[in-house]
């Protein structure tokens, strides 16, 4: 445990200069493995849980947010950085393959809006559930959908203040994303 906290405290860095990055949220769970370059950006935050494997060359970088959680390590003889900086979406970002999603405000009081972008048109649901997987609220139930940006609003005035997670249910991928009730 020594050795993780060690690396943490070298390897978070101040924010730096403009990078460019694709992804909203991205998990690292596999292994980066031997003598292995690596550059990893996320536009909003960075979980990893994997292995950096000796001699490996790499860069963690998210515009809010880089955590490494439980089995996350970085071997002897890596070189590893992790830097929070400001971080913008690549030229055609909406027109990527890539679902992104977002609650405004969160955390919120009594009502939040989730705005989502969907690459593909095609069949959508978008449910809220308590942080325990209970059902709260189905915004969006197997609905067709264009390809664009859509909105829904959670009202969550019955709801009791906490956190739930939102997922949104396509065709090709499910993404989930924290929500907290003041």
């Amino acid at each position: 445990m020594k050795k993780f906290f060690k690396i943490l405290t070298i390897a978070i860095l101040a924010p730096v200069g403009v990078s460019m990055a694709q992804e909203t949220d991205l998990t690292i769970s596999q292994p980066i493995t031997y003598g292995s370059t690596r550059h990893e950006q996320a536009f909003e935050k960075i979980t990893a849980t994997n292995t950096v494997e000796t001699k490996s060359k790499v860069q963690y970088e998210a515009g809010k947010a880089v955590i490494m959680l439980p089995g996350f390590v970085a071997e002897k003889g890596t070189s590893f950085k992790a830097n929070i900086a400001k971080i913008e979406r690549v030229e055609g970002y909406k027109e990527s393959n890539v679902i992104s999603m977002t609650a405004t405000p969160n955390p919120f009081v009594l009502e939040t809006e989730i705005e989502y972008y969907l690459p593909q048109a095609g069949k959508v649901s978008l449910v809220v559930n308590s942080f325990t997987g209970i059902p709260v609220a189905t915004l969006v139930n197997d609905e067709y959908q264009e390809a664009g940006t859509h909105k829904a609003k959670f009202n969550a005035q019955n709801a009791v203040a906490g956190t739930y997670l939102y997922t949104i249910k396509t065709d090709r991928s499910v993404i989930s994303k924290k929500l907290t009730k003041q």
